[in-house]
C-alpha cells in the first residue's frame, strides 16, 4: 500500500490547532460569563487577546483552519467582534486579525467554508459596526478590520449582500474621504473592501456611488498617496468595479476628474504591471458609452500615454496589453481621438501587437483587432497601417491558430474590409 508523503508542517499546524482548541474553550467561557465590559476580569480579557493572536499567527495553515472551524472557533470569534470589548483596541486588533487570517485563499477550500460561516454568524454586521465605531481612532484596528472585511467578501456573494445591507459603505466612504490624514495601509485595505464588496454586485456599486464613493476614489487618485503602488492598484480596481454597468458612477467619475487622474498614473507607473493593468481596466470601464469621458481622455493628453504603454516595457505582458487594447477600443470611437492616435504613431504600436509575441493569445487579439478596426475608420490610419507592415500580420492572423475563433475573426475580417474600401 502506498503511503502519502510525510508533511511535518501540516502535523505541526494540527498540533497547534489541538492545543489552541482548549484555549478557545477558555475564551468562550470568558465571553459567556461576561455580558458587559465591567464583568470581564483582566485575565479573561488577556485570554481572549492572546487566543486571537494565536489564531492570527497560525491561520494561514490549512490544517489549523480546519481544526479551528471544527471547534466552532468562527462563532466564538464573531462573538468577540460583536461583544462588549469594542473600546479595547488591542483586543479588537487581535480579533480582526484572526478573522482576516482564516479567510485568505491560502487555505482554500476551507476558507470558502469559513467565509460562509463567518457571515452566517453575523461577522459582516460586526465588522461594519466596527468600521463606524473605531472610525479614525486607531489605525491598527482599522487596518485589521478592513483586512477581515475584504477577505470575508473574496468569494462569498452572501457576505457582499450583507455588507451592503449593514450600511457598510457609509463608514467605508467616510474613511476613504479622510485618506490624506489616514494610514496608507488602512486606505489600501479599505479600497480592497470596496472592490470586493462591489464585485459582481450592482446594488452595492450603486450604494457606493450614492455614498460618495466615486468622489473619494478620485480624491485618492489625485492625492498624496498617488505614488503608492498598493494603494493605487486597489483604488483603480475599486473604481473599475464601481463603474461596471453603472452609468451614474461612470458619469460622476468623469465629472470628478477621474479620467485625468488615471492618465497621470501612466507617467508614474508606466513600467508597473500591477497598477497599469488595473488603471487600464478602470479607464476602459469609464469610457463605455460615455462620449464626454472619451473626449476628455483625448483632450487631457491620454493618447500619447496609452501609445507609450502599448510600445513600452510591458508590451509582451498579456494582462496589461489586453486591458490597454480594451481601453483603446473605446478611445477610438471618437473622431478627434482617431486622428490624434494616428498622428502620435499609434498604428505602428497596434501592428507590433498583431505581429508580436501575443499573436496567439485569443483575448489580446480580440481587443487588438477591435481597437485597430475602430482606428482604421480614419483614412490616414489605413494608409499608416499598410505603410507600417500591417498586412502580413493580418493575413497571418486570418489563417493562423485563431482562425476558428469567431469573435477574433469577426474583427479581423472587419479590418480587412475597411482596408479594401479605403483603397482608391
Amino acid at each position: 500500500m502506498t503511503r502519502g508523503l510525510f508533511n511535518p508542517f501540516a502535523v505541526l499546524a494540527k498540533r497547534r490547532a489541538i492545543k489552541h482548541t482548549h484555549t478557545l474553550r477558555d475564551m468562550e467561557d470568558a465571553i459567556r460569563l461576561a455580558p458587559t465590559v465591567g464583568d470581564i476580569e483582566f485575565s479573561r480579557m488577556e485570554t481572549i487577546r492572546t487566543t486571537c493572536i494565536a489564531i492570527a499567527t497560525n491561520g494561514h495553515w490549512l490544517q489549523y483552519c480546519q481544526a479551528f472551524r471544527d471547534a466552532r472557533g468562527i462563532q466564538t470569534l464573531v462573538r468577540v467582534l460583536n461583544g462588549p470589548l469594542k473600546q479595547y483596541a488591542d483586543v479588537m486588533t487581535a480579533a480582526a486579525a484572526a478573522a482576516a487570517s482564516t479567510m485568505t485563499r491560502t487555505t482554500y477550500p476551507v476558507s470558502l467554508v469559513i467565509q460562509k460561516e463567518f457571515g452566517k454568524a453575523g461577522g459582516i454586521r460586526a465588522l461594519s459596526s466596527l468600521l463606524s465605531f473605531t472610525l479614525h481612532k486607531n489605525s491598527t484596528v482599522m487596518e485589521q478590520v478592513c483586512k477581515a472585511a475584504a477577505n470575508a467578501m473574496l468569494d462569498d456573494e452572501d457576505n457582499r449582500v450583507a455588507f451592503g445591507a449593514a450600511y457598510g459603505f457609509r463608514a467605508l466612504v467616510a474613511l476613504l474621504l479622510q485618506a490624506e490624514t489616514a494610514n496608507a495601509d488602512v486606505i489600501e485595505h479599505a479600497c480592497r473592501v470596496a472592490a470586493n464588496a462591489m464585485h459582481g454586485n450592482a446594488k452595492n456599486a450603486a450604494a457606493f456611488g450614492a455614498a460618495g464613493g466615486i468622489t473619494a476614489l478620485c480624491g485618492l487618485l489625485r492625492g498624496s498617496l498617488r505614488n503608492n503602488e498598493e494603494v493605487m492598484g486597489h483604488t483603480c480596481r475599486a473604481a473599475s468595479e464601481a463603474m461596471t454597468d453603472n452609468v451614474e458612477n461612470v458619469a460622476m467619475f468623469g465629472v470628478e476628474g477621474g479620467i485625468s487622474a488615471l492618465i497621470a498614473l501612466f507617467l508614474i507607473f508606466r513600467d508597473n504591471e500591477y497598477v497599469m493593468e488595473r488603471a487600464c481596466l478602470a479607464l476602459g470601464n469609464a469610457m463605455i458609452n460615455n462620449a464626454e469621458n472619451i473626449a476628455e481622455f483625448g483632450a487631457a493628453g491620454g493618447i500619447p500615454s496609452l501609445i507609450g504603454l502599448l510600445n513600452g516595457s510591458l508590451r509582451d505582458n498579456a494582462s496589461v496589453i489586453e486591458e490597454a487594447c480594451w481601453t483603446t477600443v473605446s478611445v477610438m470611437v471618437n473622431r478627434n481621438n482617431r486622428a490624434i492616435f494616428g498622428t502620435e504613431h499609434g498604428i505602428p504600436a497596434l501592428v507590433a501587437i498583431l505581429a508580436g509575441s501575443l499573436r496567439d493569445n485569443e483575448t489580446v487579439m480580440l481587443y487588438a483587432c477591435w481597437a485597430t478596426a475602430n482606428a482604421l475608420v480614419n483614412a490616414s490610419n489605413c494608409a499608416a497601417f499598410e505603410l507600417n507592415g500591417g498586412i502580413p500580420p493580418l493575413a497571418a492572423l486570418l489563417s493562423g491558430s485563431l482562425r476558428d475563433k469567431a469573435d477574433v475573426m469577426g474583427y479581423a475580417h472587419r479590418m480587412a474590409a475597411i482596408l479594401v474600401s479605403a483603397r482608391p
